[in-house]
């Protein structure tokens, strides 16, 4: 971890003096003028640039001064040659001129006429020329700076969850409550983002029993059922029980118990209405997750039925036919 931290600010570092020079570049381009690198080697890339920089602009600068020279003269030519042409033009109108000399003072003043649209073309060719170098250096730089941010910010992030990881964290729960499960972490694993540490039940909220009915009995159950919840670590005869009132019964039975063994059970859902413990330690609170069997009053009768019950049995079974 402490490499990675180390790692990742020495690329940091590194990013940062690429963007300084990066945004230099920048305003050199704009004839402004920003912070300079400290760092020797981005430095001297910064001179480098400014360095070609510099050469396109004077080469630039000296073909453009030439060829405005160049434009003067020629249009001095024109001056003359147009002198010269309409001179020419007059004297063949009068019929003292020779219309040879005509000729070669329209072919001059068109020459030079011809000069110097060639030159205007070229000033203009050279002047958007430069300006394309320097718009593409700039978009080229623009495209540069804008990697080197998205890089600044990502290397920041990441140094501060590299430190954040680095430090023990304290998860304190929104809830007080009892702690009815741990999930199967061991010391030194990676937690993803969502993923469940333990299950917490909150306190001061209704009890709730999950109980098993076996099929066979599943007729002579039904929602709204008295039931007596049994403590397991606890007996009834000397503590007492729970009273409690069956809420839900399971359309379909479950392939397994609330053990997890297999089986099929019915599962059914217990109300907690009453708490008839009794001698009970001073400390002692129901918590989630004890172990608990379940008791359910499906009516009464009378206790003669249950001695006469095995009688009729057998009457029964005795009058039907072989």
């Amino acid at each position: 971890m402490a490499s990675d931290i180390r790692d990742t600010e020495i690329k940091l570092k590194s990013n940062t003096e690429n963007l300084i020079r990066t945004e230099a570049e920048l305003a050199y381009l704009d004839d402004k003028r920003k912070k300079l690198p400290k760092n020797n080697i981005q430095l001297a890339i910064f001179k480098g640039f400014t360095l070609e920089i510099d050469t396109q602009k004077n080469t630039n600068k000296t073909k453009l001064n030439q060829l405005n020279v160049d434009l003067k003269i020629i249009k001095n030519e024109i001056n003359f040659n147009k002198l010269e042409y309409d001179r020419q033009i007059e004297l063949n109108k009068k019929n003292v001129g020779i219309k040879k000399d005509l000729e070669e003072a329209r072919f001059k003043h068109k020459q030079s006429l011809l000069s110097e649209t060639k030159l205007k073309s070229q000033i203009k060719d050279t002047t958007e020329s430069h300006l394309a170098y320097i718009n593409q250096m700039k978009k080229t730089k623009n495209e540069e700076l804008k990697s080197l941010v998205d890089n600044d910010i990502a290397m920041r992030e990441r140094l501060i969850k590299l430190k954040r990881n680095q430090q023990d964290v304290n998860l304190l729960s929104p809830i007080s409550g009892t702690v009815l499960k741990l999930e199967d972490n061991f010391e030194g694993s990676v937690v993803e983002p969502g993923d469940g540490l333990l299950t917490i039940v909150p306190e001061d909220v209704a009890l709730y029993v999950l109980i098993d009915i076996d099929p066979k009995n599943i007729t002579n159950v039904y929602e709204g059922a008295k039931v007596k919840v049994l403590l397991d670590a606890m007996p009834s005869q000397k503590h007492g029980e729970l009273v409690g009132k069956l809420i839900s019964i399971s359309k379909d039975t479950r392939d397994e118990d609330i053990s997890g063994e297999k089986g099929s059970v019915y599962r059914g859902k217990v109300e907690i209405i009453a708490n008839n413990l009794r001698n009970v330690p001073k400390d002692f609170t129901l918590l989630p997750g004890m172990n608990v069997s379940g008791n359910v009053i499906s009516g009464t009768r009378p206790l003669i039925t249950y001695l006469i019950y095995p009688v009729i049995k057998t009457i029964n079974t005795a009058m039907r036919e072989p």
